[in-house]
């Protein structure tokens, strides 16, 4: 009986050594104030466009998704998706189409409150992103540019 007992204890132990590893995804779990919706207030990349020639609005998910609503060069909003990962302090990501966010990885900071998130990029010198939590406009979300309507700029923000 006791024999019987131990193999099967040994059974199920066996089995059960495969439910406590992990996932085989190591990426870590996007959670504090990046999630949720913002509104690009300030962005020197291009030091010959002023401020109103541009407004972007993106949305990063808790999944590690994100929706960016720009209006660059263009009359109606371009909508881009991808992912993004953040490692502490540092942001990277990808669009669906494959492309790497072009001035990644980002140095991340936000204010005391929550409400101010800063971007400076680590590999194109200069470039400094200020968001400001605000809700996307639902006017923003449906006029975006599809592919028949007009071209779309060749810019992109991240």
């Amino acid at each position: 009986m006791k024999k019987i007992l131990y193999t099967l204890l040994a059974v199920l132990g066996v089995a059960l050594i495969p439910a406590c590893g992990g996932s085989g995804d190591d990426s870590p779990a996007p959670a504090g104030p990046i999630v949720g919706e913002w509104r690009l207030a300030s962005w020197n990349a291009d030091a010959e466009a002023p401020a109103t020639e541009f407004e972007v609005y993106v949305s990063f998910k808790a999944d590690a998704t994100f929706d960016l609503y720009q209006k660059i060069e263009t009359v109606r909003f371009q909508h881009l998706a991808g992912s993004y990962r953040l490692f502490g302090s540092t942001l990277t990501g990808q669009y669906a189409d494959g492309q790497e966010f072009g001035g990644a990885p980002y140095e991340v900071s936000f204010d005391e409150t929550g409400n101010t998130m800063t971007f400076i990029s680590t590999s194109s010198v200069g470039e400094v992103q200020v968001y400001v939590r605000e809700s996307i406009p639902a006017s923003v979300i449906g006029t975006k540019a599809e592919a028949t309507e007009e071209p779309v700029s060749d810019i992109r923000v991240l």
